[in-house]
């Protein structure tokens, strides 16, 4: 055990605290990202397109989509990535009871229940877009592959891009 004032304790600390600034910056580059996004245009499909983009390059995401229960935004999606829209729709149809629940950010790998939807991934990243107390829909990101996942930075990156997104798509 490291004695505080020692230079392993220190250096620890300094990782630490470095690793909290990171986390920091991160957050706010991925609020100005989407408040520049939603400043571009009034379209709610371009946004969400550019959501989908800023995600999806972020997060190196091969299967990115928007899923929406709000009735004013539903038909709104945009084109997903990495699948058709008939997978997305299937995918949304697997995601439904998460989503009719109080859904939280949620990391599912193996994506056990996206196996008969083809080209589902096999680890997916779901956040709510919440906004003044409403679920509006989801944010999902998938990842292709044996083993994939999905970390708890990219959890929190994620759930700040969509807290934000939801507030632009309102």
């Amino acid at each position: 055990m490291t004695q505080p004032g020692s230079e392993a304790y220190l250096k620890r600390r300094l990782d630490s605290v470095s690793g909290e600034l990171l986390s920091a910056y991160e957050e706010l580059d991925v609020l100005t990202t989407v408040a520049e996004i939603a400043a571009s245009t009034p379209d709610i499909q371009r946004v969400g397109r550019r959501i989908l983009e800023e995600a999806a390059a972020l997060l190196s995401a091969n299967v990115s989509f928007l899923i929406y229960v709000d009735p004013q935004l539903k038909g709104e999606e945009p084109h997903p990535d990495g699948i058709t829209e008939a997978e997305r729709d299937a995918l949304a149809g697997v995601l439904k009871p998460w989503l009719e629940g109080a859904p939280k950010p949620e990391v599912m790998a193996p994506f056990h229940q996206g196996a008969g939807i083809p080209h589902a991934p096999d680890a997916l990243l779901a956040v709510p877009l919440r906004a003044e107390g409403a679920v509006l829909g989801a944010l999902c990101l998938g990842r292709r592959g044996e083993g994939q996942a999905f970390t708890a930075g990219d959890l929190k990156i994620l759930s700040v891009l969509g807290s934000s997104a939801a507030s632009a798509l309102l």
